[in-house]
């Protein structure tokens, strides 16, 4: 795992600055282990002001969320034990107000159950039941439970009083006041831990789309309209500091008659093939597309006469690959050989200027031979 070996301190600085994303489980266990202390304490408090039933109450509570803490599995495991624990908070809220009294501050706990609805309703549904619905619900049921607590306490005295000093009272109140105020952050941080993580979610899927739409499906190279944004960068790169580029088209020779004697499958592994060679031959920071049918543009940013000779490399490596076909009297190798027309950037074109005159150096060695390279200072 990702986090083995870091320390909790780490982990909690990765959570804290966005790095780090903690999964469903492991808040869904954080919040048990966290009520379940909190359980444990008020056990201790209620022994301490005489209080046995209400804290035998609370270790059984304890019991159960630690018990929930442990047993986390899945979804329906999430939002069943937010139910449970719902009921939990609401039966304890109400009735150790009415047992107690309104100025311990037990009634506190409910108003943390808004925040906590949403915040399970939305992360322990799947993603086409995700509504309002059922936290509001929750909230508004929340909300009259919290205010027939106030009007019951109002009306009658405490149904178990006990002679309690202020000073304990205090401390459940400002106990109790600090619980919700940490339920309340800790779901808050988690509802931002969630929209960062679902704005890097959707960065990824932004990219892995920009991807897809730049990338030729056949040969995995770039196309045309990705190549275009390339071309467009080198240009105000030489206008803002001089450093010249290369454009160079290559056209697979006798491509027409490949696909119309071996088939276009055989034509489909031809360019894949090719795709591959100039992808192994070419400097790495070469950036190649599939500009069109069987032709292929490379941006090479060095002047033409350095690019010249990369070019002829690439060339001579093409004319040594090949790819097996069966035919009926047996397997027969098909080669290819490619031509390249190359044309160095000049201050003052046009990027079509460009492409436009490396097209005439291609056509030239088309025209004269093929499987050739083609410049405006050399013909090899």
């Amino acid at each position: 795992m990702a986090n083995e070996g870091k320390s909790r301190f780490q982990i909690f600085k990765e959570i804290w600055t966005g790095s780090y994303f903690p999964g469903e489980r492991q808040k869904y266990t954080l919040i048990s282990v966290a009520l379940g202390f909190i359980h444990i304490l008020l056990t201790a408090y209620f022994f301490a002001i005489g209080y046995g039933i209400i804290a035998v109450y609370n270790i059984f509570s304890a019991v159960y969320y630690l018990t929930a803490a442990v047993s986390m599995s899945n979804n329906k495991k999430f939002f069943g034990i937010f139910i449970g624990s719902y009921i939990e908070i609401v039966f304890f809220s109400f009735f150790v107000s009415l047992l107690c009294g309104w100025d311990f501050g037990f009634a506190l706990f409910m108003i943390a159950l808004a925040p906590v609805s949403f915040f399970t309703c939305y992360t322990a549904s799947s993603n086409n039941k995700r509504n309002l619905t059922l936290p509001t619900i929750f909230t508004f049921m929340t909300l009259f439970f919290f205010l027939a607590t106030k009007l019951l306490c109002d009306r009658y005295a405490p149904l178990y009083p006990k002679n309690v000093s202020p000073v304990m009272k205090a401390i459940a109140y400002y106990f109790n006041v600090a619980v919700t105020f940490y339920s309340t952050f800790v779901f808050a941080v988690f509802f931002s831990l969630d929209i960062g993580k679902k704005e890097k979610e959707l960065e990824k899927q932004n990219k892995a789309l920009a991807d897809i739409s730049s990338i030729d499906p056949l040969t995995k190279l770039f196309n045309r309209r990705k190549m275009g944004t390339f071309l467009d960068e080198a240009v105000a790169k030489v206008k803002e500091t001089g450093d010249l580029f290369t454009v160079t088209i290559g056209d697979i020779d006798n491509f027409k008659m490949i696909n119309d004697i071996h088939g276009h499958n055989i034509g489909d592994e031809i360019l894949s093939l090719v795709a591959r060679t100039m992808k192994e031959t070419l400097p790495d920071d070469a950036i190649i597309c599939r500009w069109g049918g069987e032709e292929f543009l490379i941006l090479i940013k060095k002047p033409e006469i350095d690019t010249v000779p990369i070019i002829e490399a690439l060339r001579y490596a093409i004319s040594q690959v090949s790819i097996p076909v069966s035919k009926p009297t047996g397997t027969v190798d098909i080669g290819v050989t490619m031509t390249f027309g190359v044309n160095q950037y000049v201050h003052g074109f046009t990027i079509e200027k460009v492409i436009s005159l490396a097209d005439e150096h291609l056509y030239y060695g088309k025209s004269n031979g093929k499987n050739r390279v083609v410049s405006s200072k050399n013909e090899i």
